[in-house]
């Protein structure tokens, strides 16, 4: 039952926030004109944009977005791994989620370019930054992640979450990690966690999605909807507010680099470093 309740709120979080999205959209876009005041001088993440992107974006999105959607309302959808699943099976699992990833990184970049026959890595700023600035970017940024994400907000939302709702599960992609019998499985999650999930989720939520919603509203409004689109797609309630607050440390890593890649290597170090806390804890227990 308490998963059923924490299911339903992500569900309730993710209508609330498209409602606030559209109306967002529309209060910038004819009340406050948002867009005719910037677009004399308008340059930086966003600028390029066009209005047609306010509709591309969404198919892309909705492979993320029914995801809590289905969760709630179609009850088994969303599945533990058993224990007991075959190597072949866990491994047919993570090469679905590669596919799956694959094929939504394919769907933004060539929306991205077909418009206009824009440049994907010119648009998302992944020619702008040298490798020791990005890197030396991404070691604040991973930093100031574990800080706030892990032990500030986590700890707090865990213990808030336990007292009102008990032990809940932990995201699907852990407990499968936990579950992993062969070598091959666990390094194949491992790479899906920490390389292919960050480059797709922020090409398409910081490179794709916060860049056009800043430019037709503006950057806070976009930071926080993107943000919190990016934390409830996860499907997980324990991780909601941490998750929020990474995606905008990695917004801001973005604004102050404008080079996607700065955003990118935070995530996949942030995954990284989790990765290894888990191996390191299941290891003592």
């Amino acid at each position: 039952m308490d998963e059923l309740v924490a299911k339903r709120i992500l569900f309730d979080f993710e209508v609330i926030t498209l409602i606030a999205l559209v109306i967002g959209v529309i209060t910038y876009r004819f009340l406050l004109h948002g867009e005719r005041r910037r677009d004399a001088t308008a340059t930086g993440i966003g600028s390029k944009f066009l209005k047609i992107d306010l509709l591309l974006i969404w198919f892309p999105l909705i492979f993320f977005l029914i995801n809590p959607i289905i969760s709630y309302l179609v009850p088994g959808a969303e599945k533990e791994t058993p224990a007991e699943t075959s190597t072949l099976q866990q491994l047919s699992m993570v090469l679905m989620q590669f596919i799956y990833f694959a094929f939504i990184g394919v769907i933004t970049m060539l929306l991205v370019q077909l418009v206009s026959q824009r440049s994907f890595s010119d648009l998302l700023g992944l020619r702008q930054r040298r490798w020791p600035e990005i890197l030396a970017y991404a070691l604040v940024g991973t930093v100031l992640s574990l800080v706030v994400c892990n032990w500030g907000l986590g700890t707090f939302s865990t213990t808030f979450l336990t007292e009102k709702l008990g032990d809940l599960n932990a995201q699907k992609p852990v407990e499968d990690l936990k579950n992993a019998k062969s070598f091959i499985v666990k390094v194949s999650s491992i790479i899906l966690a920490c390389v292919a999930a960050p480059v797709v989720e922020e090409a398409l939520f910081r490179g794709y999605f916060y860049g056009v919603l800043k430019r037709f509203t503006s950057p806070l409004f976009s930071a926080l909807v993107s943000g919190a689109l990016f934390a409830v797609v996860h499907v997980n309630l324990p991780a909601l507010l941490p998750l929020w607050g990474f995606a905008i440390i990695l917004t801001l890593a973005y604004e102050a680099s404008r080079c996607l890649w700065v955003p990118i290597l935070i995530h996949s170090l942030f995954n990284t470093i989790n990765v290894i806390l888990l191996f390191a804890s299941e290891s003592k227990s």
